[in-house]
């Protein structure tokens, strides 16, 4: 029984995973447009405040989505260590590390 909720629980999170890397790789893609939009309205030399003001809005959007891909892809990297440490078979290497 814990073989399969194991297995259910890595095919689940593995589905939410590459959903939620795709989603944000859609906004990457978005934000690129907004970015060109961006500069196709003002001249690349513009530095007026407003030119410089909408190219750091979507700039820091990118941004956030940069940090939350980081996020992601850390704690992917980090689960499979989790699973190993509280798996059934690990029970020994967990008390020697809380007493």
């Amino acid at each position: 029984m814990s073989d399969n909720f194991g297995l259910k629980l890595g095919i689940e999170g593995e589905k939410q995973f590459k959903s939620a890397l795709k989603d944000i790789n859609t906004t990457f893609k978005v934000l690129g447009s907004e970015l060109t939009l961006v500069s196709s309205q003002f001249d690349k030399q513009d530095k007026s405040v407003e030119a410089v003001s909408a190219r750091s809005r979507v700039l820091n959007k990118e941004i956030e989505e940069q940090k939350k891909k980081i996020s992601l892809l850390w704690l992917s990297r980090r689960l499979p260590q989790g699973r190993r440490f509280f798996s059934p078979n690990a029970g020994s290497t967990r008390h020697s590390r809380c007493g």
